[in-house]
């Protein structure tokens, strides 16, 4: 029970302009919000996290490529999912059967793109 089998390595993508993706090592039992409050402590010196520091502003959404058996495809299909402020992100990352990523999202952008469809 070493505390290295305890954490893995989270990459978080659009966290702001100046620091497009960073990648942090969490505890496996971190929720959404624990992840980001992490990520936002990593990108404190961004003026887009600065004007906006509060972790429950922000939501993580899962994309997951679909591993599409039919090659000729040239698009993959990816799904979109926001992430429970409560849900085990390491969990969640390790259902993925295909390439993912976490985004980093204001709830507001999330909540204004899904009136549009």
């Amino acid at each position: 029970g070493s505390s290295e089998e305890e954490s893995f390595f989270v990459q978080v993508h659009d966290v702001s302009p100046e620091q497009p993706r960073t990648v942090i090592k969490a505890p496996r039992v971190s929720t959404a919000q624990d992840v980001i409050q992490q990520t936002l402590c990593k990108a404190k010196y961004s003026l887009s996290i600065l004007s906006n520091p509060n972790p429950s502003d922000y939501v993580l959404l899962e994309e997951v490529v679909k591993d599409t058996t039919n090659k000729k495809t040239t698009t993959p299909k990816s799904s979109q999912r926001v992430l429970l402020d409560q849900e085990c992100v390491f969990q969640a990352q390790s259902k993925w059967k295909g390439a993912g990523k976490f985004i980093l999202k204001l709830k507001e952008q999330v909540q204004a793109s899904r009136e549009d469809k």
